[in-house]
């Protein structure tokens, strides 16, 4: 822009110079002041548009990777194999299933966690709402720390982790450092597998984590954090007794 202004800046002086735009003219600097002006103009245009699509472009991807994120995807690649229930583990393991979600008009997020031993018994269930509102990847992946952290605080090891945040997953164990918001998520992630008994983390699709999908019902209408001690919030009964039958 301060190229534009110096432009017309100069125009104007030899306008005054020359006596306006007749002497101008005549002045035989017409065509010269008239390529100059053109090709400002053409540049700007050039430039402006490329950067209008570039943001266009920036802000499509953007909302892909949130949609597809959501949906256990991730950009490119096609889902695993869908598993329609929660599956059992080894014996003397212990499984947690966790989902997050972002109330936006409150700027609040919530996430629940529900930790099952492998005969599918609940062991501890919480619900806890933050009060922030970070991104969904950040989100989910923060609702994976926070059962890492209760699995680890109550001994409740070895211990498989599940999310249907694909993306979320593949970050956590690539195992490499990252640079945006998420990686300090991460680290802490990490650091805690190192010296807790965490077996994996593992993708699942969202059908075979309807308990902790439908825990968050109430995860952002709390005011504090709920935690129950081998007990589970009521309305999710039934989901949990239909993932233990054969």
């Amino acid at each position: 822009m301060a190229t534009v202004m110096f432009a017309l800046s100069a125009m104007r002086q030899l306008f005054i110079h020359y006596g306006g735009v007749q002497n101008l003219r005549k002045s035989g600097l017409t065509a010269v002041l008239w390529g100059l002006w053109w090709d400002n103009n053409l540049y700007f245009k050039e430039f402006f548009s490329s950067c209008s699509q570039s943001l266009e472009n920036d802000d499509l991807a953007l909302l892909g990777f949130k949609a597809t994120n959501a949906q256990g995807a991730i950009l490119g690649e096609s889902p695993p194999s869908e598993v329609i229930k929660w599956q059992v583990r080894a014996e003397g393991m212990y499984k947690f299933n966790t989902d997050a979600s972002i109330k936006a008009s409150d700027s609040c997020e919530g996430v629940c966690i529900i930790i099952r031993d492998h005969c599918g018994v609940v062991k501890t269930s919480s619900d806890q709402r933050i009060e922030a509102c970070y991104s969904l990847q950040i989100t989910k992946t923060v609702a994976i720390l926070r059962g890492i952290e209760l699995v680890r605080d109550l001994g409740l090891v070895p211990t498989v982790v599940e999310s249907d945040a694909l993306g979320v997953v593949k970050l956590i164990n690539m195992r490499a450092s990252v640079t945006s918001d998420v990686g300090p998520v991460l680290n802490d992630i990490s650091n805690i597998i190192q010296g807790a008994n965490i077996v994996s983390v593992l993708f699942t699709s969202k059908k075979s984590n309807m308990v902790a999908y439908s825990f968050l019902r109430m995860t952002l209408n709390v005011v504090n954090d709920c935690f129950w001690v081998e007990d589970h919030p009521p309305f999710v009964g039934n989901l949990i007794r239909q993932d233990l039958l054969v």
